[in-house]
């Protein structure tokens, strides 16, 4: 039975972006050092905390709710 890969995405944890990509440092890439930036508000450092896709969602959903008891739209 084949067990399915679960898929991580990086999340910037100033703005909560899942918009992240590797910095193109050369000089850095030789010592196998190797930075992340946000695309959305510039943040750069070398961890990123990581998610699962199903984890993003149920938080997702879980702050739908929050927001819908709170009566926010």
């Amino acid at each position: 039975m084949k067990k399915e890969k679960d898929e991580f995405v990086k999340v910037c944890p100033r703005c909560h972006s899942t918009s992240v990509t590797m910095t193109d440092r050369p000089a850095l890439a030789a010592y196998r050092e190797f930075y992340y930036r946000c695309r959305k508000c510039g943040l750069e450092q070398k961890l990123f905390p990581e998610f699962t896709i199903s984890a993003l969602e149920k938080i997702a959903k879980q702050k739908q709710k929050e927001e819908k008891k709170h009566g926010k739209n």
